[in-house]
């Protein structure tokens, strides 16, 4: 199974370096929020201090590009429906993606639903569903955009997990701080496949080895990966605490809308 596929990088080496270095200045400040355990600092554009990150002009163009019809119809889409017809054979061929509301929930233009459009699905959703459950019979996938700031110090980790059932797909976009961390796999995100669920839990109680590994990414300026969520998607980061500098990256996430009432 694939675990991740690799996309063209989304940031310049340029760009990712200010991107780098933008997010080290909002830790400075106390802009990132610590996430328990493994103390990962993030910054999630619909958290109260989201909003500083369309501040940063290479971070608003990034999600202008994301949440444009050429990425979502062009890329995106074709990616979801060869997916799903690979793993979940019965499932219908989707038509088309529905952004339900921007990355920069400032941005008013409501450019996203076509005027004729009217949301159908979110109403279905429930917590224990996954996406592929959720849009297993509907023609368009409606989704919701977050995009994450993300900084590992030295020592810190992220544990084996599968990510919440809401999110559809991540792209991972690395941002080297200098050239002693570009291609250190040390650095990179690690993929597991262990296709039953509970085989997998009682690895997680061991420590993972080599045998367990299915792929790692490569850690370069602006390198990019999207994968699927899924309850065999698992992955891990353990930054070696010889570290020499922070591990930086940014997490965009396409999730299912919210449970409506």
């Amino acid at each position: 199974m694939i675990s991740h596929i690799a996309l063209r990088p989304l940031l310049s080496v340029q760009n990712s370096l200010e991107v780098a270095t933008y997010i080290e200045s909002l830790h400075a400040q106390g802009l990132l929020d610590i996430e328990k355990p493994g103390n990962k600092y993030q910054l999630m554009s619909s958290s109260k201090n989201g909003t500083v990150i369309f501040d940063l002009p290479i971070l608003r163009d990034l999600c202008r590009r994301l949440e444009s019809k050429a990425f979502l119809q062009s890329l995106l889409l074709p990616l979801i429906n060869q997916y799903l017809s690979t793993h979940y054979s019965e499932s219908k061929p989707k038509k088309g993606i529905v952004l339900l509301s921007p990355f920069d929930q400032r941005n008013s233009q409501d450019y996203f639903l076509p005027q004729s459009y009217s949301p159908t699905c979110s109403c279905s959703i429930r917590k224990e569903h996954d996406w592929t459950d959720t849009f297993r019979d509907l023609e368009y996938l409606e989704l919701v955009p977050t995009i994450q700031l993300s900084l590992l110090e030295p020592g810190s980790f992220i544990v084996p997990h599968t990510d919440v059932r809401s999110k559809v797909a991540t792209i991972m976009v690395y941002l080297p701080r200098d050239e002693h961390q570009i291609g250190d796999q040390q650095l990179s995100t690690t993929f597991y496949f262990r296709p039953d669920h509970e085989e997998m839990l009682n690895m997680m109680k061991r420590s993972p080895t080599e045998e367990h590994r299915t792929m790692s990414t490569y850690f370069g300026h602006g390198s990019s990966y999207l994968f699927f969520r899924s309850d065999s998607s698992w992955h891990s980061v353990s930054i070696p605490q010889t570290s020499r500098a922070p591990r930086l990256s940014i997490n965009i996430n396409f999730n299912l809308p919210p449970i409506r009432s």
